[in-house]
């Protein structure tokens, strides 16, 4: 009997330090949990998928980045805008770049329109 209450109260205690960690939006998704496990093994995967669309979205950016070009058409101050926001999404889920690397990948791409 002792010892279904000392896990109960270590269960209560962990399911607190893990409300106690959570964004308003996952407490509202974990509140129904009834256990620390439970709790533990959605935010696991809740992040695992999180991390995995991150490097997708990585991807599919460093692509972008990579095939630049100036568009037929397309104005330098649209092509440098489309460029930056390029980097900047690039920047913002951690991905670093030099800034001398950036100034000659646009110049690059520059060139290949005969610019």
């Amino acid at each position: 009997m002792e010892v279904d209450y000392k896990k109960a109260e270590k269960n209560s205690k962990a399911i607190s330090l893990l409300q106690n960690g959570m964004t308003s939006n996952e407490f509202d998704h974990f509140s129904s949990c009834t256990s620390a496990k439970e709790i533990w093994d959605g935010l696991e995967l809740a992040y695992e998928r999180t991390t995995i669309v991150k490097k997708y979205r990585i991807d599919l950016l460093i692509q972008k980045y990579e095939l630049f070009t100036m568009e037929p058409n397309e104005s330098l101050d649209s092509m440098s805008a489309r460029f930056s926001s390029i980097i900047y999404e690039l920047k913002n889920l951690g991905r670093k770049f030099e800034s001398e690397d950036i100034a000659r990948k646009f110049l690059r791409s520059l060139i290949k329109n005969g610019i």
